[in-house]
């Protein structure tokens, strides 16, 4: 714009000129004769002047104050000279106004009549620069309005080639091919650009413009009016005749940029300046030659670069640059740079300058040093990049716009960067213009973490800086080595692909932290590279704790997005318990979270991991992903079961994100047990994540150690399987299973026995709840003669709570099923039921005999059996047995027993109150049977049975009390009673009763009390056709002795008949079950040989008489209780054994045949009638 608008500033001062030309033409005669007298007065042509000049202006009003012609005899041209112009609009706008316009002409073009001025002066006056919002451009004297009225469009053919043409070759246009100077003084310019928002007033502004055959020479100074003032200005131009050569000088001081700078177009960026510029600039040039001499000295002070909150101090910019025309070479002596922005010194040379267009070249080489500086690129990295030198050198293309680097020596902090590339500009597709960049070459020093992430871009890969940032702690970083191959697309998609950058680099002393959480890899060493969007390390040796890790790697498969999945791994040998506890940190907490005690565990052996975490800040635990897995040998631990430990170990375990598993071998109280246990991870709050199974052989021994005494039952090995579900040792469900093919087993009284090399297997399924509860969800056994089928629910107290036996089955025992229930609740009594085909009681029988009550009071229960059959004896069953038994401590205790036995009906009932007595009433049709299956004796067949009585209350000692009654029965096999006929010289009946014959009885009564381990029998009788026997006495069940007394009645039937007279009876027979001719006996002492003593006179002594031959057994027992009772707590003394007495016969056991001797001895009287004379005569 200012090149055309100089183009109409020239029309228009030579529009003027030719006005005055004008004017001169008419009045030629008379001023070449005036001349000759000296200055002469034009006052008589103001008037056409004035009218002409209005023409020229396009004013209305003109005002001339004198218009006067000399001859300038220095010069020989004639001088036309107007004073105070001014020129103005209808209304008093002025136009333009100038004290002097003055013209010379040379004479003899006047008299060829040319009218070509040859210098023109002008003083004062206003030029108008003008470029309307439409393009229109306009200059004149004038105000900018005024101008811009008369603007004329862009394009029109007055344009700069024109104006230059016309300066090149003046003499082909005849208004200026006489002009040689041109003087412009004391004149204000206001350039006006609407398009750009420019608005420049220069103050004082002067023009000098002189030329002739060979040169052209121009001069222009003013004063920029500013903000801050005004900043002078001035320039000068010289060049050839026909502008071949050229030389240009400038100067400015303390020119604002910002102040002249407009608000759009190419050069609005030259307001973000906001400070002082001084400037000197000289160039020297040629078409041919180009640059042949230059020269810039530029100083900046102190302001702002850029606008707003993002702007930028500077302190200060000084350049001294010069070119060297002898090498041809342009020399940085100075370049010193300091502001926020960028701080440094360079010094260098631009040489080899060649391909010259315009007097610029296109191509020319380069050799620069920048001292210690610093960049500070707003953020893009943590901290300015500072470097302490830089050294390169190269090529420059400019039609290429690109930069060779033969050398780039950069020093940034510790290091050296040696590199060799180049770099272009290029535009892209969206227009922009990027840079390629290519560069190669080693990096030298050590780099330690801080500098990376201070040269890492804050917002590239972001995810790995961060990680950089957090986990990295130390590290020796050398022997670096960069190949760079950055496009503009990488820019444009701020990504950069891995085979465009490849930095190689070896590291040692590294310290880092793969999560944040766990213990840091330390004393690391080995390579690394990073490529242009991925980073991959090679770790030689490293130590996590103290352990060694070999083979490490990192694998980052991108950088860029952020979030990439991070894969860290490598190989140790290390411990099991250095192992456990690293797993066992957080986040991953493998170990003591499930039950386990790392530091309980020894063992040694090698290890492969695997961890993969996105490359973010903030990672959830379930984003971390991992694969170890490690083999161990020689592991122990102790299981918290007793004092159980396993040994001697061979274990491998493995962890993933779905599973933590350990499996192998190891020895186990003394046996090798196989061992998997498997935690899934990541499943659902509440579903199980345990899961343990183990193998093993167990031989009595091992379950002794395992505290399970089976050594009894067990001989052999068995086979078990162990298989678990829970959360960590609180396992929800426990299934065994064992093998027992290898095992003999035997039940405890020999019910059953499974021969070694049979199968036979045992299965079981526990279940276990929240709440406590234990579930036996499946109990299964199988053997040759035995099955069994069963499940059962216990309470977190350990009560049964329900049980069912879908099948039992012993051979030649059990074949039944049965449950157990509380029909009242939870808290209820226990409800058994067990019905089935066949039961043998046989071994079970002999037990109910205890009826001291000290087995304690029965729990509160029901139980209800049904029987098919049930085996009382070995030759004996029982049908259709029911027995159905209650017990409640708040109603007491009731038991019916129901049953068909081959004699006849069995019936049994028991019932008591609370707190009171069982009364109890049986009634059998056998009575020798039942007497055999309770195992008391098996001397006696048939006869009925019935007993009535009570037993003390429930878990209480005291007396029991029996009434019992029989039909008739046969005695057979009774070796005591047998001697007691032989005493009582009854040979015959001793036979019977010793053979397989016996003796018949019709009936039995007794009285039995049974306390404090006696049996008292009282008022005992049993007759028969035979013989009737009445005894009283006791049977001391703890020692295994007896004392009885008793009187036996042979030939009961005839003997007894007197006993039945009236009256006369009584007095002959004394009491039921003996006759008028009895015989009295004792029976007294241990169970296997009692002493057995009869007394044949008291066959003479009828009824009450033969009393005073009975002695009382029972009271001896119970004095020799008693003196044995006085022995034991009195102190010990020295006594003598008594004598028996001589004449006192006595059955005296004999050592040789084994039948005791029989004796006969004085009784009751005629015995304390015997003195140590003898019998009293």
């Amino acid at each position: 714009m200012i090149r055309r608008s100089f183009r109409f500033l020239v029309i228009y001062a030579l529009e003027a000129i030719a006005v005055l030309f004008a004017v001169t033409l008419f009045a030629g005669g008379a001023l070449i004769w005036r001349l000759s007298q000296g200055p002469m007065e034009l006052d008589f042509l103001l008037a056409d002047a004035q009218s002409r000049l209005a023409e020229a202006f396009e004013g209305d009003l003109v005002s001339l104050t004198s218009l006067e012609a000399r001859f300038d005899t220095d010069s020989g041209l004639l001088i036309i000279a107007a004073r105070e112009v001014t020129v103005a609009e209808t209304g008093g706008n002025l136009i333009t106004r100038a004290p002097l316009i003055e013209a010379g002409f040379g004479l003899d073009a006047l008299l060829n009549g040319q009218i070509a001025p040859t210098s023109v002066t002008i003083e004062g006056g206003a030029v108008s620069i003008v470029r309307r919002a439409d393009g229109a451009v306009g200059a004149g004297l004038g105000s900018p309005a005024r101008v811009a009225e008369d603007a004329r469009p862009a394009g029109s053919d007055r344009n700069v080639d024109a104006v230059l043409e016309l300066l090149r070759n003046p003499d082909d246009n005849a208004l200026l091919g006489r002009l040689t100077r041109v003087s412009i003084h004391s004149a204000s310019v206001r350039v006006v650009d609407e398009v750009n928002e420019l608005d420049w007033y220069i103050d004082q502004a002067e023009l000098r413009l002189d030329r002739d055959t060979t040169r052209l020479q121009a001069e222009l100074s003013g004063r920029f009016a500013t903000t801050a003032g005004f900043a002078p200005v001035a320039m000068r131009l010289e060049a050839g005749a026909d502008l071949n050569t050229f030389l240009f000088e400038a100067r400015a001081e303390n020119l604002s940029p910002r102040a002249i700078a407009p608000l759009f177009g190419p050069f609005a960026r030259a307001g973000d300046i906001n400070a002082p510029i001084s400037v000197e600039m000289f160039a020297s040039a040629s078409r041919s030659e180009g640059i042949r001499a230059a020269s810039l000295n530029l100083n900046v002070g102190a302001g702002q670069l850029g606008r707003g909150p993002s702007a930028q101090a500077i302190r200060g910019l000084t350049a001294i640059i010069e070119y060297e025309p002898i090498d041809g070479a342009i020399r940085i002596n100075e370049l010193n740079i300091d502001a926020d922005r960028l701080t440094t010194r360079m010094t260098g040379r631009i040489f080899d300058m060649r391909e010259f267009d315009d007097a610029f070249p296109r191509r020319w080489n380069y050799d620069l040093s920048i001292g210690p500086g610093r960049l500070d690129l707003g953020g893009v990295f943590e901290a300015p990049p500072e470097w302490a030198g830089v050294e390169l050198s190269g090529q420059m293309n400019a039609r290429n716009i690109e930069i060779s680097f033969e050398r780039l020596d950069a020093e940034i902090g510790p290091i050296t960067a040696r590199l060799i590339g180049l770099a272009r500009l290029r535009q892209v597709e969206d227009g922009s213009w990027l840079p390629d960049i290519q560069l190669t070459g080693p990096v030298e020093g050590d780099v330690p973490p801080d500098l990376v992430l201070r040269y890492w871009p804050v917002e590239l890969a972001d995810g790995a800086r961060r990680w950089i940032e957090e986990s990295i702690i130390s590290a020796r970083v050398f022997d670096a080595h960069l190949e760079l191959d950055l496009n503009a697309e990488a820019l444009v998609e701020k990504r950069l692909a891995d085979e465009r950058m490849t930095l190689t680099f070896g590291f040692e002393d590294a310290a880092f932290r793969y999560i944040s959480t766990m213990t840091p890899m330390t004393r690391a060493r080995g390579r690394a590279t990073l490529f242009g969007n991925s980073f991959v390390l090679n770790l030689d040796r490293g130590f996590i704790g103290e352990t060694p890790v070999r083979n490490g790697y990192v694998d980052i498969p991108y950088l860029n997005p952020r979030g990439a999945l991070a894969t860290f791994g490598g190989e140790a040998t290390a411990g099991a318990q250095a192992v456990l506890a690293l797993i066992d940190e957080p986040p991953l907490n493998l170990v003591s979270s499930y039950g386990l005690d790392p530091q309980a565990v020894t063992g040694q052996g090698d290890v492969q991991f695997e961890i993969q975490r996105p490359m973010l800040e903030d990672v959830p635990v379930e984003d971390i992903g991992f694969d170890i897995r490690a083999e161990f040998a020689d592991v122990s631990m102790d299981t918290g079961i007793r004092d159980l430990v396993l040994s001697n170990g061979d274990v491998l375990v493995t962890a993933t994100p779905q599973a933590l598993e350990i499996s192998g071998t190891a020895e186990l109280a003394g046996t090798e047990a196989r061992i998997r246990w498997v935690e899934s991870l990541g499943l659902p709050d509440g579903e199980p994540s345990t899961a343990l199974e183990m193998d093993a052989r167990l031989d009595p021994v091992t379950l002794d150690r395992l505290g399970i005494p089976l050594r009894r039952y067990l001989d052999g090995s068995i086979d078990v399987r162990l298989q678990t579900l829970g959360e960590a040792f609180a396992f929800d469900t426990v299934t065994m299973a064992a093998d027992l093919r290898a095992a003999r087993v035997e039940w405890p009284g020999g019910l059953f026995i499974k021969p070694d090399g049979e199968p036979a297997l045992a299965e079981a399924e526990l279940r276990f709840d929240d709440t406590g509860t234990v579930n036996i969800e499946r109990f299964l056994m199988e053997a040759d003669g035995l099955s069994a089928a069963a499940s059962a629910q216990f309470g977190s107290d350990g009560r049964l709570l329900a049980a069912d036996v879908s099948r039992l089955f012993l051979d030649g025992f059990v074949d039944a099923a049965g449950s157990a229930t509380r029909p009242q609740g939870p808290d209820g009594p226990l409800a058994f039921t067990l019905t089935g085909p066949f039961f043998n009681a046989t071994d079970l029988l002999p037990g109910l005999t205890d009826f001291s009550g000290a087995g304690g009071a029965p729990p509160p229960l029901g139980l209800s059996v049904v029987f098919d059959a049930v085996q009382v004896t070995d030759a004996t069953r029982y049908n259709d047995v029911r027995l159905d038994w209650q017990s409640d401590a708040a109603e007491g205790e009731l038991l019916t027993v129901r049953a068909n036995t081959p004699a006849g009906d069995f019936a049994l009932d028991l019932a008591s109150e609370i707190g009171g007595r069982r009364e109890i009433a049986l009634n059998t049709a056998d009575f020798g049977e039942f007497l055999r299956l309770l195992d008391l004796y098996d001397n006696v067949a048939g006869g009925t049975l019935s007993v009535t009585g009570s037993t003390p209350p429930p878990g209480t000692q005291g007396r029991t009390e029996f009434h019992i009654e029989s039909g008739a029965f046969n005695l057979i096999r009774m070796p005591v009673l047998a001697r007691v006929l032989a005493a009582g010289s009854l040979p015959g009946l001793a036979a019977l009763l010793s053979g397989d014959e016996g003796i018949s009885f019709d009936v039995l009564q007794a009285d039995i009390v049974i306390e404090d381990g006696n049996i008292n029998i009282s008022e005992a009788r049993a007759n028969g056709p035979s013989l009737g026997v009445t005894t009283d006495g006791t049977i001391n069940m703890v020692e295994d002795r007896l004392a009885l007394d008793g009187v036996l009645a042979p030939s009961y039937g005839l003997n007894s008949f007197v006993g039945n007279l009236p009256l006369v009876g009584e007095v002959l027979v004394s009491r039921p079950g003996e006759g008028v001719i009895g015989i009295t006996f004792s029976a007294e002492g241990p169970f296997d040989q009692p002493t057995v003593i009869a007394n044949p006179l008291s066959v003479l002594a009828p009824g009450l008489l033969r009393r005073l031959f009975e002695g009382s057994a029972a009271d001896r027992e119970r004095a020799r209780q008693a003196e044995e009772d006085n022995i034991e707590n009195a102190a010990p003394v020295e006594t003598l054994p008594e004598a028996m007495p001589e004449s006192e016969p006595a059955i005296q056991p004999d050592a040789g045949d084994g039948e005791p001797e029989i004796t006969l001895e004085p009784q009751g009287d005629a015995a304390d009638e015997t003195t140590d004379d003898g019998p009293d005569n």
